[in-house]
């Protein structure tokens, strides 16, 4: 370790030899120490060996025979896996093929997308190949930016530029999958594309560029142009303008020299000026660089058609089969859900009698969620539950589900997810009941099974049925959280977020809906909508509040000991990346919290590359601060068939704390379907509008019977 230290740790690395002659104590050792001295002499012999193998993730070598007639190999000993000794480049000078065999999700998407349609009456021979590939509606799908679950499509950068571009034809499609890429859009190869796509005149430095450049509207896009220009106007032979190809894409200076002198013969050759010659290489070889493989940008278009295709005559069927693909990847699932509501495709929350392991239409505009994408309910729960509903029918409630299901496969905790995510809501959507019924429910099922093992029979019934009805817990009303208090539904809202991934069956934000009107603030989709407009008022440092509920918080290092803070907001519309650096959030960490609905002000900034919006806050507040700060009034509304003494009691016993404050109060009261104003309250009556004030009030007349205003 100590001769080890002595080695200078560069960035670019350092010889042994340049070590010993920069290091004199170095030297010294190495030159008095026999251990050292062999050690050093060892090390000379193993430096600028492969310190380890490794291996390309899906590179595959074909060779005509055996393969140990070509190549040297090494077994893997921990998977006993064979691969080659020799790298990519050795292979390819050996003229042997290798490839990179690509896994896409995709594929299995389409494939359980056309298994769903074959099932579907009259398209039992639809077939995804004989699909035609000049539909005006698939190509208005682009065109409408509509791509979310298309293949290669779905980030908000290439759905602006597939606004502009305006698609009509498959080969527009292959043309922006080869400029959606860093390269081509830092050189503005892709409004250059858009432009003459759409009138501006294309000239061609030679009549025989025409033929080879037109599909592209006179820009050097792919590979394969690069390589055929060079065959048309130089005389290359194929072999020979793969090798420019390669050349020019890895810029090799002294090979491009070479290649710019034997294609400025070659074109002589052709009758081509030199000076034309010359500005035609300059653009292949700066266009080179940003170059597109075309076969791999078809195949990519390909896809993307094929399953716009899908989603534009079979949507919920593809829109099922994308989120059964995707149960892994919440933040995928979430823009899915979004993609559903924009075509009024509703996601039914998971059934426990209904839902199958994957997503699955009930008919055109609904899809049930499925029990497989549920955290915390595993495969073999799912396989279980599943094959013990088809053998013996529906389940009636939690202890006749107990009772039929082994604890040993679906215990506590799965139960637990099932309940919170809505699975058991036909047998009562109180979810709070339901939790706290478990443990006798469990029991009542474990007593039960050990009896039917036993081969016992109990002298007295004790069926489901008479557990339900002693319980209580027949009343399955399907809008029971419409009655639980503004905290109680948020911490509903909290756990079903937490096994589900996302709000399904309703949002924290919904809570706050009239007052964040009464704000005049606008939703974060309102920001994408003029992005994706191309709005040119939108400024890209534009300030802002926007407010909603904090759905992820993850910490990023900046440098030394300094840290910035991501926070992923959601406002039921969509979601934006709050940036929040650390002297801000140390000012505000107490409330920064997920699940916490809080307000961001701040500059509202956009990606250029992926046309990603983000808030870069400096300042945050909650709920109850904007209350505080910001409301002007507090209206009640009440109903003149329901007011009362009584109830007027109780409005002042609630209000008397909050008295004294600066927010004016005045009761309105309904009439013969007239709404008048009963009084405008004094100034004893202003009250201190504080949430829990307004979660009072709420609890008992009803939150659509407040209105906080902030105008």
């Amino acid at each position: 370790d100590k001769i080890a230290k002595q080695i200078p740790d560069l960035p670019v690395g350092i010889t042994i030899d340049e070590a010993l002659s920069q290091n004199k104590d170095f030297q010294k050792d190495y030159k008095s120490n026999k251990d050292i001295k062999h050690l050093i002499d060892t090390s000379k012999k193993l430096e600028g060996l492969p310190r380890n193998p490794g291996k390309h993730a899906a590179g595959i070598v074909v060779t005509p025979q055996e393969i140990n007639k070509y190549l040297p190999l090494y077994r893997i000993e921990a998977t006993d896996e064979l691969v080659t000794q020799f790298d990519k480049d050795d292979i390819e000078k050996l003229g042997l093929v290798k490839f990179d065999i690509l896994g896409l999700r995709t594929l299995t998407v389409i494939d359980k997308t056309v298994q769903a349609i074959k099932n579907k009456p009259d398209y039992n021979n639809f077939q995804i190949d004989k699909i035609n590939f000049d539909d005006k509606k698939v190509f208005n799908l682009f065109q409408n930016k509509q791509t979310t679950g298309v293949f290669q499509s779905e980030s908000y950068g290439m759905r602006r530029y597939m606004g502009r571009l305006k698609p009509d034809c498959f080969d527009d499609i292959v043309a922006l999958v080869a400029l959606y890429r860093p390269g081509p859009l830092g050189t503005n190869m892709v409004d250059d594309f858009i432009s003459n796509k759409h009138g501006k005149a294309v000239k061609y430095e030679h009549k025989l560029l025409e033929s080879i450049l037109s599909s592209t509207y006179g820009l050097i896009l792919y590979q394969e142009q690069v390589m055929e220009i060079s065959r048309s106007l130089a005389g290359y032979k194929l072999g020979e303008a793969d090798l420019l190809r390669r050349a020019m894409g890895k810029k090799k200076k002294k090979e491009m020299e070479t290649h710019r002198l034997k294609f400025l013969k070659g074109s002589e050759l052709k009758g081509i000026s030199s000076a034309i010659a010359n500005s035609i290489f300059s653009k292949m070889e700066k266009f080179a660089g940003y170059g597109f493989n075309k076969s791999h940008s078809v195949a990519y278009a390909y896809l993307a058609y094929q399953t716009a295709y899908l989603k534009t005559y079979f949507p919920a069927e593809f829109l099922a089969a994308s989120l059964s693909s995707n149960m892994d990847n919440t933040d995928k699932i979430i823009n899915l859900v979004n993609a559903c509501s924009e075509i009024n495709i509703r996601i039914n929350p998971p059934n426990i009698n209904k839902s199958q392991y994957d997503f699955n239409t009930l008919d055109i505009n609904n899809i049930l969620f499925g029990l497989g994408a549920i955290k915390g309910v595993g495969a073999s729960a799912v396989e279980h539950i599943i094959k013990e509903r088809n053998k013996n029918g529906k389940f009636l409630n939690i202890f006749d589900f107990c009772e039929r299901i082994s604890s040993n496969i679906v215990n506590r905790g799965t139960l637990e997810s099932l309940i919170y995510s809505g699975s058991f809501d036909d047998f009562n959507s109180n979810r709070n009941l339901l939790i706290n019924l478990i443990d006798k429910a469990i029991s009542f099922g474990q007593s039960k099974q050990d009896l039917q093992l036993s081969g016992q029979q109990e002298l007295f019934s004790n069926n489901s049925d008479e557990i339900i009805t002693s319980n209580n817990i027949q009343d399955n009303t399907k809008n029971f959280n419409d009655k639980l208090n503004s905290s109680d539904r948020l911490k509903l809202f909290s756990l079903e977020k937490k096994v589900v991934g996302f709000y399904l069956t309703g949002h924290p934000i919904q809570e706050y809906r009239d007052e964040i009107k009464e704000m005049s603030l606008k939703n974060i989709k309102y920001y994408y909508d003029r992005v994706n407009s191309n709005d040119i008022n939108f400024k890209n440092e534009e300030h802002s509040t926007i407010t909603g509920v904090i759905t992820n918080i993850r910490r990023q290092k900046i440098g030394q000991d300094k840290f910035m803070y991501i926070l992923i907001v959601d406002d039921s519309t969509s979601r934006i990346q709050i940036v929040v650096y650390s002297d801000i959030y140390e000012k505000y960490k107490d409330i920064i919290n997920e699940d916490n609905i809080l307000f961001f002000s701040g500059t509202i900034t956009l990606d250029d590359y992926d046309n990603q919006l983000s808030c870069k806050a400096t300042r945050i507040f909650d709920v109850e601060t904007a209350r505080l700060k910001y409301s002007k009034k507090i209206e009640l509304l009440l109903e003149s068939n329901l007011m009362n003494n009584d109830l007027l009691n109780e409005i002042v016993r609630i209000l008397e704390p909050y008295k004294h404050g600066t927010c004016p109060l005045s009761i309105k009261y309904l009439s013969e379907d007239h709404l008048l104003t009963l009084k405008e309250l004094d100034n004893d009556w202003h009250v201190t509008p504080s949430t829990s004030l307004i979660n009072n009030l709420r609890d008992l007349l009803g939150k659509e019977n407040i209105l906080v205003k902030y105008q």
